[in-house]
């Protein structure tokens, strides 16, 4: 039997601010839900919609925001451009498909999107546990 090969695991704009938001642990929740080793990614759109949205929120999200993206300095970004009319739940499902990376949300419109393609979502059940649909 061969070791399966690790699990990248694309990190939306809101799933970088569950641990301060809620307080889940995400990677011991991912170890618990994904039974294969894993490493977390995000994109650099992504990355950009947390500063601009750091600047239209009230001062008091700003601080979630700031663990966001701290969170997300020290995880690998895909170099990966939007493409025209494309916006980032776009480009999560198109990575999704074409680099078979599980997408991590708790939007539930994105969570519907990845289920309707038949792709693997991670997201958040119960205020504190992370569950998984579909197949990895």
């Amino acid at each position: 039997m061969t070791p399966r090969e690790t699990i990248r695991v694309l990190l939306d704009t809101n799933f970088l601010m569950l641990p301060l938001r809620f307080g889940v642990d995400i990677k011991s929740e991912l170890g618990r839900i994904v039974e294969s080793s894993f490493k977390l990614v995000t994109t650099l759109a992504v990355v950009d919609e947390l500063l601009r949205l750091k600047h239209q929120v009230k001062p008091g999200k700003v601080k979630e925001i700031d663990f966001a993206l701290a969170t997300a300095e020290g995880i690998e970004k895909i170099d990966d451009a939007l493409g025209p009319k494309e916006d980032v739940d776009d480009q999560l499902i198109r990575l999704a498909e074409s680099r078979g990376v599980v997408v991590a949300t708790t939007d539930a419109e994105l969570r519907r999107r990845l289920r309707k393609a038949f792709l693997p979502v991670i997201y958040m059940r119960q205020s504190r546990y992370l569950a998984i649909d579909g197949i990895i």
